[in-house]
């Protein structure tokens, strides 16, 4: 086998849940309640391509795509679709550019016109516009489209922009029935990458699926090509049946059946996954925006709550309970009930009481049994003052006197200086002030400004926050206020990072969470 289209399919097979639809897409439906995920990209409209030829056809067994010169595809030499032969081969990045413009927005325009018509995905709260929903297509297919650009450098994968119309032909059909072309066929049917000289010969009915399957057949749970199901036969799983289905599994969860999708209860309004039948499921928007929840209603978890209460929970099974105040001074702190701030729950007795002195049991708070009174650090002994300059470091936070940071090594965490810009460290306590740890380099760095691309959360200081955009790209912003939109923990002070949905809506959870929302 060639060992570059071997190690060429194991790569699209990773990446290709967001240029397709999973293979294990009947497994997924159901795991979700009310929310959005997932991402999409491929197509857009043709562009020429001069001489250029890519070849998947239902009687052949091998992919090829080749390029004799000529414009769009083929090279820098000609017009958009008749250019001379003999054109400047493009270059990777020119490649992928022009693969982007050749696929993505007619790819967005078709799966968006379905989305927001007859696949009724606009049903669920949140769902983006039809403006916002080309945006965020297009943008998720960018992204995934310059994921393989590291292996078109590499020498392992070319970029094939005169295969849009190929994608259209192929998904057109599916995207009307609210379906996606599988991952495990997508690239026979839709080569826009492939190999250097295509994938060459492909493995037949019967043979191992160690490339993509001959057109026509699908990959196994055997590991061997098999021509899929019609409507009726029996499955174990989706890539059992034809693309156009899916398969049904029975009560048993095994026993299946290759049927058409279905929608009954598309668009019925829903409160979880209990409540859609058939291939819709229960979504919604995952976006949040800070609230500043009223003292005292129900709730089901102390994230429910004010920053300053916790959810009672009445003894006994109970489908709710009630915000509380935090306990103060000699009130009762057990099962996990955290004081008001500024006390500590007593180990010994669990009551609330002012924060140990030094000599003194460490008392319990949110975040564990570490609590001592300020200038003091907890340790395995009890409470004692803060370490110094190469000390080691104390439980919990603070944990080394005002102006050093426990730095993790391999002896051990010891109180150090914090470090300037470009020094190593393993946390953000380590940095010098104005700078935070990068962990993917392990080094201080800058905090970033807003709107730059951010990842780990912590790049964009204290005032701010890594905050999903319009297409769910996240950026550094400002910390979130009341009404603004966040992620998890980010609003400033009491409030609370919420979900302004109360219920949403049965739809094809695959096909309408193929953009995040």
């Amino acid at each position: 086998m060639n060992p570059t289209a071997h190690r060429l399919s194991v790569l699209f097979s990773l990446g290709l849940t967001t240029l397709g639809s999973g293979c294990g897409d009947d497994e997924v439906q159901g795991a979700r309640g009310a929310g959005g995920g997932g991402a999409s990209t491929t197509s857009g409209g043709g562009t020429g391509a001069g001489s250029s030829s890519s070849s998947a056809s239902g009687d052949s067994s091998t992919i090829t795509a080749s390029s004799s010169g000529g414009a769009g595809a083929g090279g820098r030499g000609g017009g958009g679709g008749g250019g001379a032969g003999g054109g400047e081969p493009l270059s990777p990045e020119e490649a992928l550019e022009a693969t982007i413009a050749a696929l993505c927005p007619g790819y967005a325009e078709r799966y968006c016109a379905a989305a927001t018509t007859t696949c009724g995905c606009m049903a669920a709260p949140g769902f983006p516009s039809a403006d916002a929903c080309l945006e965020a297509f297009e943008a998720s297919c960018r992204r995934q489209l310059s994921s393989y650009l590291p292996a078109a450098e590499a020498g392992d994968a070319v970029y094939h922009p005169e295969s849009a119309g190929l994608c259209f032909e192929a998904m057109e059909p599916l995207i009307a029935q609210c379906l996606l072309i599988p991952n495990d066929i997508f690239f026979v049917s839709c080569p826009i990458l492939s190999p250097p000289g295509g994938f060459g010969p492909l493995p037949g009915e019967g043979e191992p699926c160690d490339l993509p399957c001959a057109p026509g057949l699908r990959c196994g749970l055997d590991g061997l090509c098999r021509t899929p199901g019609e409507e009726g036969d029996a499955c174990s799983f989706l890539p059992d049946c034809a693309p156009d289905l899916t398969c049904h599994l029975g009560p048993d969860g095994v026993d299946g059946v290759c049927a058409a999708l279905d929608l009954t209860d598309q668009g019925d309004a829903c409160t979880g996954p209990d409540d859609c039948a058939g291939d819709t499921q229960c979504m919604a928007s995952v976006r949040k925006v800070c609230v500043d929840p009223a003292s005292g209603i129900a709730c089901q978890f102390d994230t429910d709550c004010r920053v300053s209460e916790y959810c009672a929970l009445p003894e006994g099974p109970a489908p709710s309970g009630t915000c509380t105040l935090a306990p103060g001074t000699d009130e009762p702190c057990d099962n996990g009930v955290s004081c008001s701030a500024g006390l500590g729950c007593n180990l010994t007795t669990s009551i609330c009481e002012a924060l140990p002195e030094e000599g003194s049991p460490c008392a319990a708070g949110p975040d564990g049994p570490f609590l001592c009174a300020e200038g003091l650090g907890c340790f395995p002994d009890g409470c004692a003052p803060l370490p110094g300059l190469g000390e080691e470091c104390s439980i919990g936070l603070p944990n080394c006197e005002v102006g050093l940071a426990c730095a993790f090594e391999v002896d051990g965490s010891f109180c150090r200086e914090p470090v300037g810009d470009g020094g190593t460290c393993a946390n953000d306590a380590s940095c010098q002030e104005g700078l935070f740890c990068n962990f993917e380099e392990s080094r201080c760095r800058a905090y970033y400004a807003a709107g730059e691309v951010c990842s780990a959360g912590n790049e964009c200081g204290p005032e701010g926050a890594c905050l999903p955009d319009a297409t769910f790209i996240f950026r550094c912003a400002p910390a979130p206020d009341e009404g603004d939109a966040c992620f998890l923990d980010e609003c400033i002070g009491d409030l609370r990072c919420k979900t302004p949905y109360t219920e949403g809506a049965c739809v094809p959870e695959v096909f309408c969470g193929v953009i995040p929302f």
